[in-house]
């Protein structure tokens, strides 16, 4: 028994002269692989580093009585985050509405959905480096120049793209006058327009092949705006946007001829419903006014003859 008291005095007077040396520098957290490596000095000087480190930031020492304030901060916090996880599902169910208002089925909303939640969690300040990608505009013309091929479903990627680009509140109507403005550009590249006076059918010639090649978009846009809206849509957004050409000389004959154009298109618009887009162009054209009086004339001659259609 005395033995066992030397050995065990022995041990506490040998700690107290060897007192171990705790590093100054920070503390950094090592793997029990790493820690089995060390000598039986260097393990001594880490766990007591480590003590130190845990004491130091109020840690290590047991649990520390909470104040009523601060117990009341936590308590403020935890049910802060308990109404943010219901207001977020609230918030996700109504998102999810308002995307398959807009076009997106059930499945591209709910990814959609996904991708504006991950976008918002990034810095909101980082910048597109492609300029023009931040508005509509820009992005619509970024997607259609990366299109091979059109078809019936385009709309679908379409209005996925778009939206995930930043476009959430954009609208069918606000899609159209942005793909007729990317056609128009289009057009003004492959077409000389420079000349005082055109024949509105050279313009027509010009506007018909990507009008044709975009019409299986175009078509299930249309049909989500109503009729006399998509129409003005159309009239309006073509006129300003050869206002706005620089190499556009004679635009009233140029908005004739690209009206043409649509008019070519199967299934787009009735010519009951661009005279009454066209009358709303103001000024007034000789142009213009003619192409009216075409337009009229052309739908008096179809119910004439399917009057006599019906009498037979």
């Amino acid at each position: 028994m005395e033995a066992s008291k030397d050995k065990s005095s022995k041990k506490k007077d040998k700690s107290a002269q060897e007192p171990i040396d705790v590093p100054t520098g920070p503390f950094v957290e090592k793997t029990k692989e790493e820690v089995a490596k060390m000598s039986k000095e260097d393990r001594g000087k880490y766990y007591a580093h480590k003590m130190a480190h845990e004491k130091a930031s109020g840690g290590g020492g047991g649990k520390q009585k909470m104040t009523k304030e601060e117990m009341r901060k936590l308590q403020e916090a935890q049910r802060k985050v308990k109404e943010d996880k219901a207001n977020a599902s609230k918030d996700s169910d109504t998102l999810l509405e308002e995307l398959k208002l807009q076009g997106l089925t059930e499945e591209q909303a709910r990814e959609m959905a996904k991708a504006m939640h991950r976008g918002d969690a990034e810095d909101e300040d980082e910048e597109d480096d492609d300029e023009g990608a931040d508005d509509l505009l820009g992005s619509v013309r970024r997607w259609m120049s990366e299109q091979t091929e059109v078809s019936d479903n385009s709309v679908n990627d379409f209005n996925l793209k778009v939206r995930f680009q930043g476009h959430v509140d954009s609208t069918p109507p606000d899609h159209l006058g942005a793909i007729l403005n990317v056609l128009v550009e289009q057009m003004c590249v492959v077409c000389d327009l420079s000349a005082p006076k055109l024949n509105p059918q050279t313009v027509c010639k010009a506007f018909l092949p990507p009008l044709q090649k975009w019409a299986p978009l175009l078509r299930p846009l249309i049909e989500t705006i109503d009729v006399l809206e998509a129409v003005n849509v159309i009239v309006q957004t073509l006129s300003k946007a050869l206002s706005g050409a620089e190499k556009v000389a004679d635009k009233d004959s140029s908005l004739v001829g690209c009206l043409m154009a649509v008019r070519e298109i199967d299934d787009l618009v009735e010519d009951e419903d661009l005279v009454i887009g066209c009358k709303s162009v103001e000024p007034t054209t000789v142009v213009m006014d003619k192409f009216i009086e075409f337009l009229d004339e052309d739908d008096d001659d179809d119910d004439d003859d399917d009057d006599e259609d019906d009498d037979k």
